[in-house]
């Protein structure tokens, strides 16, 4: 298991999507790019 920051703790993890309202592409996009530097 990676290691998440301390910030992450208590948050949904980082490939667990929310079940409601539309996924933003953009949004998407930069986040799986930033938890990708990260790990």
């Amino acid at each position: 298991m990676p290691h998440l920051p301390a910030a992450a703790c208590g948050r949904p993890l980082p490939f667990q999507v929310p079940a409601q309202g539309p996924l933003n592409p953009a949004y998407t996009a930069l986040y799986t790019e930033t938890i990708r530097r990260i790990w």
